[in-house]
């Protein structure tokens, strides 16, 4: 699918609040859904649907990874009906235009999220608070597979990110299963 359709699609979940198939490089039988809430040069802002009839957090998808976007309304009945109609985006706005940008609004809005390096870590991701963005990367402090905080800051370099999920029902999950954490 040519980049101008891929946008286009996306513009019309943006435009007309209507869900979206989004399939990537990485794993292309699977399917990110959700609704567009943004689009920036680079990312885009889903709100995301789990079971493709629930609201469950959001997702930032790096563009240049998409490469088919199916609008899927299939669902939209019950979307419409539900008490979370219409899908709204996280609370203060977030800047697109590059991770540094983005990343710092969401830090200022959750105390977790999930960081996925999927080209060269396909099947990793990482539940992590964010404690420091810069101009190229990140510092946070990993939540290990256990449900322990690390003892130690992890340096993630923006690119390398492939996809941010956050304040959706896993990573609240992780945080209620997880010790509290303390001071480094």
């Amino acid at each position: 699918m040519s980049p101008q359709k891929i946008r286009a699609r996306l513009r019309r979940s943006a435009a007309e609040q209507v869900p979206v198939a989004v399939r990537r490089r990485f794993d292309p039988q699977e399917r990110v859904e959700g609704i567009v809430l943004d689009i920036g040069a680079r990312w885009v802002l889903l709100a995301s649907l789990r079971d493709a009839a629930y609201f469950d957090g959001f997702t930032l998808l790096r563009l240049e990874d998409i490469r088919r976007v199916k609008v899927d309304p299939t669902f939209l009945p019950a979307l419409r009906t539900g008490h979370t109609w219409p899908p709204s985006a996280p609370a203060g706005p977030l800047d697109l235009s590059d991770p540094a940008g983005f990343l710092a609004g969401i830090a200022r809005q959750v105390p977790a999220l999930a960081l996925h390096e999927e080209a060269r870590r396909p099947d990793m991701l990482w539940i992590a608070a964010p404690t420091e963005v810069g101009q190229k990367s990140i510092l946070v402090r990993m939540i290990d597979p256990d449900c322990t905080w690390n003892d130690y800051l992890t340096k993630v370099k923006f690119r390398h990110l492939t996809r941010v999920d956050f304040g959706d029902d896993y990573i609240r999950a992780v945080l209620e299963v997880a010790s509290p954490a303390e001071a480094i």
